[in-house]
């Protein structure tokens, strides 16, 4: 309860920080996932895109803050083959994600501007599913379906919905639009079981426009 009420209050935070914004723009590009295990070991990695508002606003001199709120889709299927089966799994990931950067950004000529940077960003995973068969000569068997944020009767899940990440980055935008790569820490243990640790790390690139 105490995370749904500090995302909630983060979605208050970024509405009332946007009415102030001197700039909006449309965002969108690709991302791709990765999953660790432990102490560093890739658990999967997922690939997809992001779409979603943006805003900027100006503090003092080359200084900005941007945030953004962002609908991600993320998915992948691997195949696992030995001598008797091959194992087939896919997993699909929807979440949105509300980025907010400290931003420095240096002209560059007419209208062209060069900018790094910084900043935590929000995540809260709307779904989480991986389904799966196994195929044994010409016989092809299902594997029940995994929800990772499905409830048993306590109320637990395998996995956490909310996440805090810490990003950096760089860009250029000429002309109204802006061109983006950054990679993101994650800084939370997502696994509810004590057993093992899980954290994920997101890297995107993105192209954005002025409205």
């Amino acid at each position: 309860m105490k995370r749904v009420k500090f995302f909630v209050t983060t979605i208050i935070l970024f509405a009332a920080v946007t009415v102030n914004a001197q700039s909006f723009g449309l965002e969108a590009g690709y991302g791709n996932s990765s999953t660790f295990l432990g102490e560093g070991d890739t658990l999967n990695t997922l690939n997809g895109f992001h779409i979603g508002p943006t805003a900027e606003l100006q503090i003092q001199g080359p200084l900005s803050l941007q945030y953004g709120f962002f609908y991600n889709f993320l998915t992948s299927s691997k195949t696992y083959e030995n001598s008797l089966v091959d194992t087939n799994i896919s997993t699909t990931f929807h979440s949105i994600d509300i980025p907010v950067r400290l931003a420095f950004t240096v002209p560059a000529g007419n209208n062209v501007g060069v900018f790094i940077f910084g900043g935590p960003s929000f995540n809260v995973g709307i779904s989480k599913k991986s389904t799966g068969k196994v195929i044994r000569g010409l016989s092809t068997f299902e594997i029940p379906t995994i929800d990772y944020y499905k409830t048993d009767d306590e109320g637990n899940s395998r996995q956490s919905r909310f996440d805090i990440q810490m990003g950096v980055g760089a860009g250029i935008k000429v002309n109204g639009v802006q061109l983006r790569v950054g990679y993101d820490w994650g800084l939370l243990d997502t696994n509810n079981s004590e057993n093992y640790t899980l954290t994920r790390d997101e890297f995107k690139a993105s192209i954005g426009f002025d409205l």
